[in-house]
């Protein structure tokens, strides 16, 4: 069933409500990620003690897929922490880990709460 106010469709179904709750988190934890980046951005500017070792340019780019590497426990190698970064990617992969796990249980308890069997 689809209802539409004021010229802008909702859906009354449980499964808008869920595909909400999953953008919402997927858009907080970009936040997350993209938040990290800047840091390590800040930090790796002008400093050989805290760098990102490995095939980087020092782009933007470079330091926000460390940083999803990171947030996601990926952990794929290619680009490395030196000096004082190693301490913030490993917070930074903690928060992840427990960011997204628990994004998973609310996820689950919204789709518990709206999918009664």
């Amino acid at each position: 069933e689809i209802i539409i106010v004021t010229g802008v469709q909702t859906c009354a179904l449980p499964i808008c409500e869920i595909l909400v709750v999953v953008i919402v988190m997927f858009a907080a934890h970009m936040v997350e990620i993209t938040l990290y980046a800047w840091v390590y951005l800040l930090l790796d500017v002008g400093d050989t003690a805290m760098s990102i070792g490995g095939a980087v340019n020092g782009s933007f780019l470079d330091h926000l897929y460390f940083s999803a590497a990171c947030y996601t426990s990926l952990g794929l190698g290619d680009l490395f922490p030196v000096g004082t970064l190693r301490l913030i990617a490993g917070v930074e992969a903690l928060n992840g880990l427990i960011l997204i796990t628990w994004s998973a249980s609310f996820a689950f308890l919204v789709m518990q709460r709206r999918w009664r069997f």
